[in-house]
């Protein structure tokens, strides 16, 4: 099924542009309630949209970090402020008068995760090394100063309490994520025997739950998360059986069915997936294995984390020229049935 090819972007049929950003795009987060959209830049600022009202609430400059890939963002539960973490600081941002409301300092590290309980507590996960003073980067190599996973619970007063200290992973950490609420966070490393694994752990106590296999050995392939259902996605590459996504229930490791495609988004409820990638972005209907969309562009697409908001009403990601596509999946699908073509 080659799906349906809706060729134009710009303002038309369901998708629509989020514009006031003069730097390309890196990664998107929507809010718990779907009505803010945080933008990351690939020169530190993020801007904050109003989803509905397509307007620019503000524009923040974020202190640097060292990759823009490996920031975390993420909304409060009540949207009242943004977090951000990356390099050596995490900061808060209050979303009514787009201030600096607290800054934590941190040791260099890098794949910055936060969550935030639904009872406020602010947890970030990231990976760094274990004297805290060099990062972990080539010229502070693991034989001399191992990697290591920490978790911390960050408080409004600008002070932080390490939860957990994870040894796990002491020559390598690649990818990480987290459910919304901090509940689990995910990371994926090389063992000191030089095996790649991802290893699942509890946000409320720290525990390591359990450890699977790396489905895939490129450092470079995402772990992605369905908040809702509470399940993993890995990259799997088994043609023979049509699997492109190893999927796992995350409280116990259970592997579920594979899915034919590997999306760098997927909804809450792992119904829809999307990949983002050049030119095109796919749709995918991954309860019926089925190519829903292909939407073209003339901007290419940010290669880094795009987004379903919480009801997977709509897929946002960053482009290269500062602006932002919004994809409204009900919309789309309205206007391709007056032609008979949706789904």
């Amino acid at each position: 099924d080659l799906g349906t090819k809706l060729w134009t972007l710009e303002d038309s049929r369901g998708i629509h542009t989020l514009r006031g950003m003069s730097h390309s795009g890196a990664k998107v987060a929507f809010s718990r309630d779907g009505t803010l959209l945080a933008a990351l830049m690939n020169d530190w600022r993020v801007g904050i949209w109003d989803v509905q009202q397509k307007k620019l609430r503000h524009r923040l400059q974020m202190p640097a970090g060292f990759y823009v890939d490996n920031a975390g963002l993420q909304f409060t539960p009540d949207g009242s402020h943004f977090l951000f973490s990356a390099g050596t600081k995490m900061t808060a941002w209050d979303m009514k008068t787009g201030e600096l409301r607290c800054e934590w300092k941190l040791p260099p590290g890098l794949a910055d995760q936060i969550g935030v309980s639904q009872e406020g507590e602010i947890r970030l996960m990231r990976g760094e090394t274990q004297n805290k003073t060099g990062g972990p980067f080539s010229d502070n190599p693991p034989s001399i100063d191992p990697r290591v996973i920490r978790l911390r619970v960050m408080s409004w007063d600008g002070t932080m309490t390490t939860r957990k200290t994870i040894n796990r992973f002491p020559l390598h950490f690649h990818r990480s994520g987290t459910t919304r609420d901090g509940k689990y966070f995910v990371i994926k490393g090389v063992k000191g025997n030089g095996e790649s694994s991802v290893l699942v752990v509890g946000g409320e106590a720290g525990h390591e739950i359990y450890e699977l296999p790396a489905t895939y050995p490129s450092s470079s392939s995402p772990l992605i998360i369905a908040d809702q259902s509470n399940c993993l996605l890995q990259i799997h590459n088994d043609p023979e059986h049509n699997i492109a996504a190893s999927l796992f229930q995350l409280n116990d490791g259970k592997r579920l069915p594979g899915l034919p495609y590997f999306c760098g988004a997927v909804e809450p409820n792992i119904r829809f997936g999307a990949m983002a990638n050049g030119l095109t972005t796919d749709l995918y209907d991954l309860k019926e294995s089925r190519h829903l969309l292909k939407m073209q562009s003339a901007v290419k697409a940010s290669s880094y984390q795009s987004q379903f908001s919480p009801d997977g009403k709509l897929f946002a990601w960053a482009r290269l020229d500062g602006t932002i596509a919004v994809c409204d999946l009900e919309r789309v699908n309205q206007e391709l049935k007056t032609i008979e073509m949706g789904w």
